[in-house]
């Protein structure tokens, strides 16, 4: 049995001790619809659907379609959480799905979030796991990434800053 005193199991690679990133892109997602917004037994839903948004980026450039759809519960405590998937249409020509699932604490509550008040903008701080799927052979090394991103808002537009790890 691993003793649970010592520092990290006896695993064959060394414990990791910090995580080095590598920025895909930005994603900035209006929304002209308002989301839905209802109760049930988990919490209350919010359903976004975006309009078309811009890809910002080094490694990956275009736009993503309108309907990119984000499912949103806020427990009683107050944290969100849900997927959210979408498809990238580079500048290139190549289609990509984009899917994310995380979770966002309470607003106001993350000691990393930082409000500007006077910009209405937000960043949560938040982070959700992002996988991508394309058949595009020049975007091939997407479907094996893992990526992380991070949520912010300005009025009526999240921006989505996402993170590879190499």
């Amino acid at each position: 049995m691993a003793n649970s005193q010592a520092e990290s199991a006896d695993f064959l690679a060394p414990p990791a001790k910090s995580l080095h990133v590598e920025h895909l892109c930005d994603v900035v997602l209006p929304f002209t619809i308002q989301p839905q917004v209802f109760e049930t037994p988990l919490g209350t839903r919010e359903i976004i659907v975006a309009d078309e948004g811009t890809v910002i980026g080094p490694r990956l450039r275009g736009s993503i379609w309108p309907g990119y759809h984000i499912d949103g519960l806020w427990s009683s405590d107050g944290v969100g959480q849900g997927p959210a998937s979408g498809i990238i249409h580079t500048e290139d020509g190549a289609d990509i799905l984009m899917t994310a699932a995380g979770k966002l604490p309470p607003s106001g509550r993350e000691p990393q979030q930082v409000a500007h008040t006077e910009e209405h903008k937000t960043w949560m701080n938040g982070w959700a796991t992002t996988f991508f799927e394309t058949g595009a052979a020049k975007y091939m090394w997407l479907n094996s990434t893992v990526a992380v991103m991070q949520v912010g808002f300005i009025r009526s537009e999240y921006f989505l800053r996402i993170f590879r790890l190499p």
